[in-house]
C-alpha cells in the first residue's frame, strides 16, 4: 500500500512537471469573436507541437434588433439606439507557421453565443418608448483567424483579422464578416 502512494504521488508530480513545460497562456481579447473583449486559456498540445487550442468568453453589443448581427456599434450610436448584449464563447484549434518567438498563425473555430434582443414601441413623433421586449437567443458561427504572433519569455501578443463565415444551420446574417483583433497574453 505504501509503495502505491509512493508511485502515486510520483505520477502526479511528473504530470505536472510535462505539464508545466507546455507553452500556455492567458489572454487579454480585444474586437474579432470575442466582440468588444473577452479572455481565453492558449495552449499548445504538447511540449514541441505547433498544434494549439484556444477557449474563450468574450462580452460585446449589437446595435440593430435583427438576429445574428454581432458587430459594435460606432460611438455615436451607442446614446442613439439600443444595445443587444451578446455573451460569446470562441472554440479554436491553430497552427503555428514559424520558429522561436515570430509565428503566423492559422485558427479555425466555432463560437456559439447568447445575445439579447430587445425590441422597443416608440410613440410617434417624440420617439420615447413606450413599450420594451426582450428575448434571449442562442446561436453560433465558424470563423478563421489568420495572424501574427509574437512570443517572448513570459507575455505574449497577436494582431490578425477574424474572419466569420455564416455556415449552414448558423443564424448569423453576414454572409461573411471581417473584423480585426488584437490579443495580449501572460504565459505561465
Amino acid at each position: 500500500m505504501r509503495k502505491a502512494i509512493i508511485v502515486f504521488i510520483v505520477a502526479i508530480l511528473v504530470n505536472d512537471y510535462v505539464k508545466a513545460q507546455i507553452p500556455r497562456s492567458i489572454n487579454l481579447e480585444v474586437l474579432g469573436v470575442y466582440n468588444f473583449a473577452g479572455v481565453s486559456f492558449d495552449s499548445r498540445f504538447n511540449e514541441n507541437s505547433k498544434f494549439g487550442y484556444k477557449v474563450g468568453i468574450g462580452y460585446g453589443f449589437a446595435h440593430e434588433d435583427k438576429k445574428g448581427v454581432l458587430w459594435i456599434p460606432h460611438v455615436g450610436l451607442l446614446i442613439e439606439k439600443p444595445l443587444n448584449h451578446v455573451i460569446s464563447v470562441p472554440l479554436n484549434i491553430y497552427y503555428l507557421f514559424g520558429k522561436q518567438r515570430h509565428f503566423f498563425h492559422l485558427d479555425a473555430g466555432v463560437t456559439p453565443y447568447l445575445i439579447n434582443y430587445t425590441s422597443y414601441t416608440y410613440i410617434y413623433p417624440l420617439f420615447v418608448p413606450i413599450e420594451q421586449t426582450q428575448k434571449w437567443t442562442l446561436g453560433y458561427y465558424t470563423f478563421l483567424q489568420p495572424a501574427y504572433r509574437y512570443e517572448a519569455d513570459r507575455w505574449t501578443g497577436s494582431i490578425g483579422l477574424d474572419i466569420l463565415i455564416n455556415t449552414p444551420g448558423a443564424d448569423f446574417r453576414q454572409p461573411i464578416g471581417l473584423c480585426p483583433r488584437l490579443s495580449i497574453g501572460y504565459k505561465f
